[in-house]
């Protein structure tokens, strides 16, 4: 996991993107 997804309560972009490309 990149740092900051799941980990931070503010959506950054890199964190969706991040999430869209594991499909959740």
């Amino acid at each position: 996991m990149r740092p900051g997804f799941g980990s931070n309560i503010i959506p950054t972009a890199e964190s969706m993107t991040y999430a869209q490309q594991l499909g959740v």
